[in-house]
């Protein structure tokens, strides 16, 4: 919702077709499943917490593809509580997590750090310990997307006016 009030248009990916149930709330109808997205359509990925979503998503390659291919593109992710044990033992090395006491052993053996905050951002990685932390979350979510997504679209566009100076053979 915070996203999509700024203005940023925001895709519901699933699994499956249909529609997610959410913690709170009614379901959200899902508007892409992962095998018919990719990770280049995208300025930003939010995952979601919740055990059992993360267990689904956890069990299906394309998911854990799917992020991986975020973290490796260097874009823009924001983990909340459980949704953080989707990222990659790759992309938690080195880097320091807000998260749950009881992902913090997890974390710890991917190479994390976990820090005791509501909500951190390390680099281009933005998480929160759980549900009771969005509302921090989502105000600086909109701030560092915001700004990821204006360097991404001003280094585009200098790319396209600045062509190379050698031509091509």
């Amino acid at each position: 919702d915070a996203l999509t009030g700024a203005g940023a248009v925001a895709d519901i990916l699933g699994t499956r077709e249909g529609a997610v149930q959410v913690t709170q709330g009614e379901p959200l109808a899902v508007d892409l499943t992962l095998e018919r997205c990719h990770a280049a359509d995208y300025d930003a990925l939010v995952i979601p917490g919740g055990p059992a979503a993360i267990e689904t998503l956890r069990a299906e390659q394309r998911a854990v593809q799917f992020v991986r291919e975020f973290m490796a593109a260097d874009k823009p992710v924001a983990a909340i509580g459980e949704g953080v044990s989707l990222l990659a033992a790759d992309a938690v090395a080195g880097r320091a997590i807000a998260a749950k006491p009881e992902l913090a052993d997890a974390i710890k053996s991917g190479g994390g750090q976990v820090v005791d905050k509501a909500v951190y951002v390390d680099e281009k990685l933005l998480t929160a310990r759980g549900e009771a932390d969005i509302g921090d979350l989502s105000g600086v979510m909109l701030r560092e997307f915001a700004d990821r997504v204006d360097e991404a679209r001003v280094d585009q566009l200098s790319e396209q006016s600045f062509p190379a100076s050698d031509p091509p053979p």
